[in-house]
């Protein structure tokens, strides 16, 4: 059975294989280029990098093209004021300004106070 496996790896050599045995497999299978034998294999590690995550959505994109499912309710229908959030951008620097405005108003009165006392 091992050789069998052995030999269908060698079918394929532009294929790298990567493949959990034991120590005493290793030692057969080490003297293939393609086949990386280990003890142990952390599959989150295998699985989650970063660069097998994008193939993996870029074929599922490829295959199954746009998705209404995957868009959010009522992206379609935003203008692009609402949709580059300029409305909470411009909120933002209009209570930012009337901020330092109250507060430069505050530092004047107080500086003009203790001249005016002195």
């Amino acid at each position: 059975m091992l050789d069998s496996i052995i030999n269908s790896f060698k079918q394929f050599p532009q294929i790298h294989f990567l493949w959990k045995v034991d120590k005493d497999t290793i030692k057969n299978i080490s003297k293939l280029p393609n086949v990386h034998a280990f003890e142990w294999l952390q599959q989150p590690a295998i699985l989650g990098n970063p660069t097998e995550r994008l193939v993996k959505w870029v074929e599922f994109a490829a295959e199954f093209g746009d998705l209404p499912e995957l868009n959010l309710p009522g992206e379609k229908e935003m203008n692009w004021f609402v949709y580059y959030s300029l409305d909470v951008i411009l909120f933002s620097i209009i209570v930012l300004a009337i901020l330092f405005w109250v507060t430069f108003k505050c530092f004047k009165w107080i500086l003009f106070s203790t001249i005016n006392l002195v």
